[in-house]
């Protein structure tokens, strides 16, 4: 009889690496995380191996596409069929296929931009530093500040295709247009598209925007608000404001999916 998979593959201080068996699947699914493959609805796994980072914080009721390594950050009822790496999003998210970031710039004030003046470990560059007999990186220019990760707020809708700048944040309500290039951060309930990204116009008038961000509406649970009428903005303020000043409706404050949590189940 043959050995089953072992899904805790590796730890480190930083990360676990995790085997994406069907087994595994099914346990993040108590968990409320789930993973979706991108080519329907139902659970499938080619055993994947992926990174789970130790200081990731994850909401139940999240989803990522099959394969993607785990997000730093992701709230409840967010969802991407793109692979995140280390993209911290908030809650109500959407975010398609073909989501990519901007690798860190090269020098252009340098005599030239390629990284054999500032990485000398990568992999080509230290094999003709060791074909060399060149020891001492001291000349190494420094390399290129490394600008975090985007980073979503809430509630913001992502179309397919879209490629990003590091150092930016997607605010709250915003929406970013399928084949976008995105160079700088987006206002909250704005809509952008283009290349480069421009504004195109806010969701709501100012008055309505600044209202659903002084609500605060995402931190509740979806599943208590459904009656309040979300397709009418204005009214759905004014019932959501009712019901939190009557005490009917409460922040929904999960336990967060910790990599501890994680490494359990794949011990099981």
């Amino acid at each position: 009889m043959s050995t089953p998979p072992k899904e805790l593959v590796a730890e480190t201080n930083s990360m676990l690496r995790i085997m994406l068996t069907e087994t595994m699947l099914r346990k993040l699914e108590t968990l409320r995380h789930f993973r979706r493959p991108l080519l329907g609805p139902t659970i499938t796994s080619r055993n994947e191996v992926v990174t789970w980072h130790k200081n990731a914080v994850l909401n139940p009721y999240t989803m990522v596409a099959s394969g993607s390594d785990t997000p730093l950050a992701m709230g409840s009822f967010s969802y991407s069929l793109s692979p995140l790496g280390r993209l911290r999003i908030g809650r109500y998210c959407s975010i398609a296929k073909g989501l990519s970031v901007f690798l860190p710039d090269h020098p252009t004030s340098f005599v030239t931009t390629s990284s054999a003046v500032y990485a000398p470990t990568e992999v080509n560059t230290a094999a003709a530093l060791r074909d060399a007999g060149i020891e001492d990186f001291s000349f190494f220019a420094p390399a290129p500040e490394r600008k975090p990760a985007p980073v979503f707020e809430n509630d913001v809708w992502i179309g397919a295709n879209v490629t990003m700048k590091n150092g930016i944040t997607i605010g709250t309500g915003a929406v970013v247009a399928a084949q976008s290039i995105v160079t700088k951060s987006v206002e909250p309930y704005m809509i952008v598209g283009g290349n480069p990204a421009r504004p195109i116009r806010r969701r709501f008038n100012d008055a309505l925007c600044e209202g659903l961000l002084a609500s605060e509406w995402w931190r509740y649970k979806w599943t208590e608000f459904r009656t309040l009428g979300m397709d009418q903005p204005e009214a759905f303020l004014d019932r959501l404001g009712e019901a939190v000043a009557q005490g009917s409706i409460r922040p929904y404050e999960p336990e967060p999916i910790t990599w501890q949590t994680v490494k359990a189940l794949a011990l099981e």
